[in-house]
C-alpha cells in the first residue's frame, strides 16, 4: 500500500486531496505494475492521468506519495509540461495552481534521492497528448 511522506499533513490520502475524485485510482493501479514499483524504489517517478476533466499528477518515491497535483484541462501542452516540471522539482506554488483552477499538495521537503521525479508515465484518454514528453502506458 502506498502512503504519504511523513511531512505535514501527516496522513493525506488521494481521496482527501482538494479536487480529488475516483480518478486518483490510477495511482495504486500503476504502482501495482512491477516495472513502475521497482523503478520508484530506485528513483522518484511522476505518474500522470489525463482526461477531459483535467490533469492529475503524483510524485512517488519508495512507496510514498510526495505530491499531488490537480489541474483543469485546457492548458497548452507546453505550458502543462512547464507546470509539471515545476511541480516535480518543488517549485509550483499553491497560489499559482489555484489561479489555474487547480490544487497542489507537496511534502515540505522533496528527497534529493528521488532525482527530481524525472521519469513521467502517463495514462488516460488524453495520454497521447504527452507523446514525446512522457512514457505513455496503455495497459493498467
Amino acid at each position: 500500500m502506498i502512503g504519504f511522506s511523513e511531512c505535514p499533513p501527516e496522513r493525506l490520502s488521494p481521496e482527501q486531496a482538494p479536487g480529488a475524485d475516483d480518478r486518483f485510482a490510477f495511482i495504486p493501479e500503476l504502482m501495482a505494475r512491477p516495472d513502475l514499483a521497482e523503478r520508484s524504489l530506485r528513483q522518484g517517478i511522476t505518474l500522470l492521468f489525463l482526461d477531459a476533466q483535467g490533469v492529475l499528477a503524483a510524485l512517488v518515491f519508495e512507496d510514498r506519495l510526495f505530491g499531488l497535483l490537480c489541474l483543469p484541462f485546457g492548458l497548452e501542452i507546453e505550458a502543462l509540461v512547464g507546470l509539471l516540471n515545476d511541480f516535480r522539482l518543488g517549485w509550483l506554488p499553491q497560489d499559482m495552481a489555484n489561479r489555474l483552477g487547480g490544487h497542489v499538495w507537496r511534502a515540505c521537503k522533496l528527497p534529493a534521492e528521488a532525482e527530481g521525479f524525472a521519469p513521467m508515465f502517463v495514462v488516460g484518454p488524453l495520454a497521447p497528448r504527452m507523446q514525446g514528453r512522457a512514457r505513455i502506458l496503455h495497459n493498467i
